[in-house]
């Protein structure tokens, strides 16, 4: 438990009521506030029932379905509605959308009626109206702010004029949405932060090292591709593509004679260079910030399929799945493309080296799923190189994986 000093006094409120409302007593359904009719006496919920409903959700909508069905039927409505527009407090008609609902809403789905409830959100205020007509609508209705600003709007329909003590549960239920969905656009902001901050570092990477302009861009999009094409869920897509712009961080701590050096390394220079896998694992994993998948790609994606690679010679399914699924567009661009030490290879070149590798190198069903993807989309040559200077000429041989060895660094 959080020392109250540490904690927003509003916090402390919302989970004072909401331990109130978990409490055996409320389990029966809304309690409290009578309101006596011909015909007997109904029940009309209390602010401890309505925030007992909500439960533990964190996401606007579905807190605003929840609360919304609470009021309604027991609670004296007929329907209820949260309406969300993009951008400013609906200054348009376009765009808006029907977020959550209870009970029936058909009324609440024309046009007419939306612009009232948007023209009262409006003025920043919860408020009843009442609509003239052959059956008159009584409506309560509360804007939900976020930032000072009204980002959508809860509206409550009425066959007859409500109780005095809907529109105040009405507002309750408004300040928890806005409070949701603000702390929603918080941890959007934040996740946007840090896709930027990750992309930026392999950039910052890719500049230092010379590499091809582009590097980092093309690996990412091609293991994206490569990972829908096996149908995996957005959480290790996302995994995905933070490895790739991170995947070779560690090269910031190998020195420059090594890194930008244009002929074959020596044995000791490769034993520096192997070790940027574990450099940028560690760097990362200091942060605490990047999920364990990450951290995965950025050890594991110079591992080989045959468990002769580094730095834990882990073979074939050991291997992650998401570092085995990079090597393979790795070492594509690695021959491809232009760096300071080789020239691009061609692309019938290219092809007929992974085709070689796999099952050596890098695992033969990844191989011959993105060999399939190449051939159905467009394929863009490499550059030729743009400098002059020493390149090595390694090419495909027969047996083992000597012409990679000067190619992936």
């Amino acid at each position: 438990m959080r020392a109250p000093w540490l904690s927003d006094p509003d916090d402390l409120i919302w989970d004072t009521l909401r331990r109130a409302a978990r409490d055996p007593v409320h389990a029966t359904g809304p309690r409290g506030l009578e309101r006596r009719q011909e015909g007997g006496v109904t029940l009309s919920p209390t602010l401890l029932s309505v925030l007992g409903s909500l439960g533990d959700s964190q996401i606007p909508s579905e807190i605003a379905g929840r609360g919304l069905g609470h009021l309604t039927g027991d609670g004296g409505a007929v329907g209820g509605a949260y309406l969300t527009a993009p951008g400013s407090a609906g200054a348009a008609d376009t765009g808006r959308d029907l977020a959550a609902s209870a009970g029936t809403v058909t009324a609440l789905r024309e046009a007419h009626l939306q612009a009232e409830l948007w023209r009262a959100a409006g003025q920043g205020e919860s408020r009843q109206l009442t609509l003239a007509g052959p059956a008159p609508a009584f409506l309560s209705v509360s804007p939900v702010q976020v930032g000072g600003q009204a980002t959508g709007v809860l509206a409550l329909l009425h066959d007859a004029p409500p109780p005095p003590a809907t529109l105040p549960l009405l507002s309750v239920l408004a300040a928890q949405v806005g409070k949701a969905s603000e702390q929603q656009r918080v941890l959007r902001d934040l996740a946007q932060v840090r896709e930027q901050t990750f992309r930026v570092l392999g950039r910052v990477l890719e500049y230092r090292s010379f590499e091809t302009k582009g590097h980092t861009d093309r690996v990412t999009t091609l293991a994206l591709r490569l990972g829908q094409a096996l149908d995996l869920p957005s959480t290790q897509l996302a995994h995905l593509r933070w490895g790739a712009y991170l995947h070779d961080l560690g090269k910031i701590a190998i020195a420059d004679d090594v890194l930008h050096k244009r002929d074959a390394l020596t044995d000791p220079e490769w034993s520096w260079m192997r070790r940027h896998v574990t450099i940028g694992e560690t760097l990362l994993r200091e942060q605490g910030l990047v999920p364990p998948e990450v951290l995965q790609i950025v050890r594991h994606h110079h591992e080989r399929w045959d468990g002769t690679g580094y730095p834990d010679g882990l073979g074939g399914r050991d291997i992650p799945l998401l570092a085995r699924l990079f090597a393979v567009v790795d070492v594509f661009d690695a021959l491809s493309s232009e760096r300071t030490y080789k020239a691009p290879w061609s692309r019938s070149e290219t092809l007929r080296e992974l085709r070689r590798v796999a099952g050596t190198h890098l695992d033969p069903d990844l191989v011959e799923t993105f060999l399939t993807m190449l051939d159905s989309a467009a394929w863009d040559a490499p550059r030729r190189p743009l400098r002059p200077g020493p390149a090595l000429t390694a090419r495909p041989g027969a047996g083992g994986g000597p012409a990679l060895m000067g190619v992936l660094r």
